[in-house]
């Protein structure tokens, strides 16, 4: 595959990511809920660059989408909303996406 096709799908998904933390963001505020901050974090491995941007910024809660993976799709894949949940020293909190 050619790398500037992969560069470019991961650049419109970063686009996408932040154009979805732009909404919450102002669902949040509209809300009011004045101190939350929305981030896109981007990693060809999420887990641990989630688990280590959680704790290097001190975040108090995690909310995060479940897709519902089967048994076997999450056996061979993983499910990152429960390794938020097993490993963050946050709360966490799981949706269903």
């Amino acid at each position: 595959m050619d790398p500037k096709v992969f560069s470019g799908t991961n650049d419109a998904l970063k686009r996408r990511g932040q154009r979805l933390a732009e909404k919450y963001r102002v669902q949040l505020k509209e809300s009011g809920v004045e101190n939350a901050t929305v981030h896109v974090l981007a990693s060809h491995a999420p887990k641990q660059a989630s688990k280590d941007w959680v704790t290097e910024n001190k975040v108090d809660v995690v909310f995060a989408g479940s897709r519902g993976l089967g048994a076997v799709k999450r056996f061979f894949l993983g499910s990152f909303s429960q390794f938020l949940v097993n490993n963050l020293e946050c709360d966490v909190m799981i949706t269903k996406a």
